[in-house]
């Protein structure tokens, strides 16, 4: 076997390399080219793996033999050098090192701005943690940015680390540096809940990092997530996010489709009587997940991430962790990934899931496992069209355009309304001929759903960001 993890073995062999950015094409690195970090590298076809550091460099150990090293580069990147797209590294015995495999990128030159929100527990009358990630996975410098929290009209702005640069309601804004490529940052903020909230009541918590001129996707700067009203828990567990959010939340078990992305959060509590110096997550994922399309999320302290062909890994080193007892809020932590299915997923595939909790050295704490299952189709039932519900801008400043396909809308007749983040009608309209028009302008800035219905109920929905 291969030893992994921060120890490292004098008898394997390395293969190490670097991956920059190109920009002259000319596949050497000059001075002005930066590293690129975070990138995925792979051996044999992905029998190995490992991720270059944030300046570009990686080491892959490996045993004795012959290995094609690859490197999978992100979507707006193309490997440029070498031309066949692989090194070829041989190894007859131990203890040796191949260096200069390098890989040299192209990519379209613009920023990519993302960010990812979290919250564990939300209990009343007491005050809770969200924590905030943003950064850069884009191949040039940002420009200076805002990135805006709105907080559930059920609780109230306590503090935050950094401070905001100005609240409005509950639109908390902040200001975001110049960030450079695959640089990031977080944020703290501390709420508090109101104690008249229904027990159970799902709370929504949305961040939106503004892009600028040189953005190139956009998906990724509006981040959603929810978490009901508890009062008593179970402080370790895995949960998955619903296909459904803004309605069911983190959920234990649910149907979904074969290309459902699928957001696990995993929550840990030091119930002991000692700080815990050190939290490790682990979880070992089913064949029927894509362990290399894991990306990381929100999480409520800083980690160190490790993959191990379907195993993953999250250390959260020095996290100095207090109890229970002496601070109920402090003693909480959690951590989220997305992660796509294995192509192929076919009807009746059930996906389980669970993760190992380790405080110190104590033996392992076992979280229960979730379930997602892709039903089996219906047997001699008609299955009418899917109909698709479109809006856009998203997000918007004030008018969004609403349109339905894929059923007959002509025969039918269809309303648009919106509802705001606790579920409240906000606006409602008739839609003429399967589209209209909505103003939000009047709206405050936040978290909507548009719904269409016709004579039997809803019809599609969708989630709209009102800037």
């Amino acid at each position: 076997f291969l030893p992994y993890g921060p120890c490292g073995n004098a008898s394997a062999n390395l293969i190490q390399g670097r991956i920059f950015f190109d920009m002259n094409a000319d596949c050497v690195q000059d001075s002005t080219e930066m590293g690129l970090g975070g990138q995925l590298v792979v051996a044999n076809a992905g029998g190995l793996f490992t991720y270059t550091d944030q300046l570009g460099n990686y080491t892959l150990a490996v045993d004795s033999g012959t290995f094609v090293v690859e490197h999978i580069p992100l979507t707006m990147h193309q490997v440029l050098c070498p031309a066949v797209g692989s090194h070829t590294v041989a190894f007859n015995g131990m203890g040796n090192i191949s260096s200069g495999n390098d890989f040299a990128d192209t990519a379209r030159i613009c920023d990519d701005l993302w960010t990812s929100i979290g919250t564990s527990f939300n209990r009343r009358c007491r005050t809770n943690n969200i924590h905030v990630q943003y950064g850069n996975d884009g191949t040039w410098n940002s420009q200076p940015t805002t990135l805006t929290v709105v907080l559930p009209d059920s609780t109230y702005f306590v503090s935050s680390t950094p401070a905001p640069l100005g609240i409005i309601g509950n639109a908390i804004t902040f200001s975001v540096p110049a960030l450079a490529p695959n640089q990031t940052g977080s944020i703290t903020i501390q709420d508090s809940v109101d104690c008249n909230v229904t027990m159970g009541s799902l709370m929504h918590f949305m961040s939106y990092i503004s892009g600028g001129e040189t953005e190139c996707d956009t998906a990724n700067n509006t981040s959603i997530d929810c978490a009901p009203v508890v009062a008593s828990w179970d402080p370790n567990d895995c949960r998955v996010l619903s296909q459904e959010p803004l309605v069911r939340g983190y959920v234990f078990e649910e149907d979904i489709v074969a290309d459902d992305t699928l957001t696990y959060m995993i929550r840990f509590q030091n119930t002991g009587n000692d700080t815990a110096f050190t939290v490790r997550v682990e979880d070992v994922l089913p064949a029927w997940l894509d362990a290399s399309t894991v990306q990381p999320g929100a999480s409520s302290h800083p980690y160190h991430f490790w993959r191990y062909g379907s195993e993953i890994r999250f250390l959260f080193d020095d996290i100095l962790l207090p109890y229970e007892s002496i601070d109920s809020t402090g003693s909480i932590g959690f951590i989220k990934f997305t992660v796509r299915q294995t192509p192929g997923n076919q009807p009746g595939t059930e996906i389980l899931n669970g993760a190992s909790i380790f405080f110190d050295m104590n033996p392992p704490i076992l979280t229960n496992q979730t379930i997602n299952r892709i039903p089996l189709p219906a047997v001699g039932l008609e299955q009418a069209p899917a109909a698709r519900l479109t809006v856009y801008p998203n997000p918007t400043d004030g008018m969004l355009q609403v349109r339905l396909e894929g059923m007959a809308v002509g025969s039918t007749s269809l309303r648009a309304r919106v509802f705001n983040a606790l579920g409240a009608q906000a606006l409602e309209t008739e839609m003429i001929g399967g589209q209209t028009s909505l103003d939000l302008s009047g709206l405050p800035a936040g978290l909507y759903v548009v719904r269409v219905e016709d004579r039997q109920g809803p019809v599609s929905s969708v989630r709209v960001i009102k800037r």
